[in-house]
């Protein structure tokens, strides 16, 4: 099985839930560009950003959590 690494961790995540990096970077206080960059690999996320987005990918298996994430993130248009 292939190892995980962050920036998967993050790509994964917000894909699986239909979120964009638009929210991703509202979500975790950074810019889009940011999130860009940890995706192709110019940066790499610290390991509390990291333990963020697990936090998200659990948080978005409820309703309850959903419902949470989505209120965080009202104003931010769903379209990539």
């Amino acid at each position: 099985m292939k190892r995980k690494t962050k920036t998967n961790i993050i790509t994964e995540t917000y894909r699986k839930h239909g979120l964009n990096r638009r929210q991703i970077a509202q979500f975790v206080g950074t810019h889009e560009q940011t999130v860009y960059k940890w995706e192709v690999g110019e940066r790499e996320p610290s390991a509390s950003v990291v333990c963020l987005f697990e936090a998200l990918d659990v948080m978005m298996t409820t309703v309850k959590g959903k419902r949470w994430v989505r209120s965080r993130l009202g104003g931010v248009d769903k379209a990539a």
